[in-house]
């Protein structure tokens, strides 16, 4: 089976949350689930995105193939309850920040390797995020920002969350893909570019490992 992100998102513009959910279906009989969020949903998700900035496609449009992506994730996401001790993780979006399909995708692989999982979703303010840390008590805190323009806000979070929290800190979004995040945040998080590499730093026992672009 070939993998077509371009079929999914005619299913997701199309409302046709049936013919999406049997396409990921089909395609996790013969890739991993990281496959498919990192070749399928993703890229399906940008080229809804690329089309809505291109004015082919309505702002109707866009948060209808966003809802039908959603519904898919949730159907397919792990949900084995981790053991008690297993480590915590915190993911939210920064405020002002409404792409959260990537940082969700990110949760079911934490999931996948046993973590305790709390997502708090798109747009949160800061104070909230160090208040939900402060009784959660996670060892990771994961922060998504998929625009440039909120690279100063992000370098701002970073520093406030590594003074008033024991987390170590990890930043994601389409900007740790196409920029050096490590060196505009000043080195303080670990840059996950990918959902393969967020796989590759949890399969190599990384979670306590700052200071690195990954």
């Amino acid at each position: 089976m070939e993998l077509e992100p371009r079929l999914f998102a005619e299913h997701l513009l199309a409302g046709d949350d049936v013919a999406a959910l049997l396409y990921v279906q089909k395609a996790l009989e013969h890739f991993s689930h990281t496959d498919v969020y990192e070749h399928v949903m993703t890229p399906a998700m940008y080229h809804v995105g690329d089309l809505w900035e291109q004015n082919k496609i309505t702002v109707a449009e866009e948060h209808l193939a966003t809802g039908v992506c959603d519904f898919v994730l949730a159907q397919i996401d792990h949900r084995d309850p981790p053991a008690a001790e297993a480590p915590r993780v915190l993911l939210c979006c920064l405020e002002g920040e409404e792409h959260y399909l990537g940082l969700k995708m990110a949760a079911s692989i934490f999931r996948r390797y046993g973590w305790h999982v709390r997502f708090l979703g798109p747009t949160l303010p800061l104070e909230h995020v160090l208040k939900d840390a402060a009784q959660f008590q996670p060892q990771v805190i994961g922060l998504s920002g998929a625009l440039a323009y909120r690279i100063p806000q992000l370098k701002a979070s970073v520093e406030t969350l590594k003074a008033e929290t024991n987390a170590d800190i990890i930043i994601s979004g389409r900007t740790a893909l196409i920029y050096d995040l490590g060196a505009q945040v000043g080195y303080a998080a670990a840059t996950i570019a990918s959902l393969e590499a967020l796989e590759n730093w949890l399969e190599d026992g990384n979670e306590g490992t700052a200071n690195a672009t990954i």
